[in-house]
């Protein structure tokens, strides 16, 4: 299970880094990374956006990843569906 989590987190990270008003960083140790988004004042609504766009997300305060707009994405999905959702948050506005 830990090797289809760090796989999972890899792909993740390289497909985020692909999205150009992402900010993510390895995450230090876990299952879980938590992407700034760069074009964002406020989280609630960027969760609202999220939820449009067919997204499920936490909010990065629930993790104490504060200031800015951050959202949880866990490692622990199955890849297409983790790959599926970083596409739709690409195409979310």
């Amino acid at each position: 299970m830990r090797g289809q989590i760090h796989d999972n987190l890899r792909a993740a990270l390289e497909a985020l880094r692909a999205v150009e008003r992402v900010r993510v960083a390895p995450p230090m140790g876990g299952a879980y990374l938590f992407p700034e988004i760069s074009d964002c004042a406020d989280e609630e609504r960027l969760l609202e956006r999220m939820l449009e766009a067919g997204l499920f997300a936490h909010p990065g305060y629930f993790y104490d990843q504060e200031p800015g707009c951050h959202l949880m994405i866990s490692g622990l999905l199955e890849r297409p569906r983790l790959l599926e959702g970083i596409e739709r948050l690409a195409r979310a506005r």
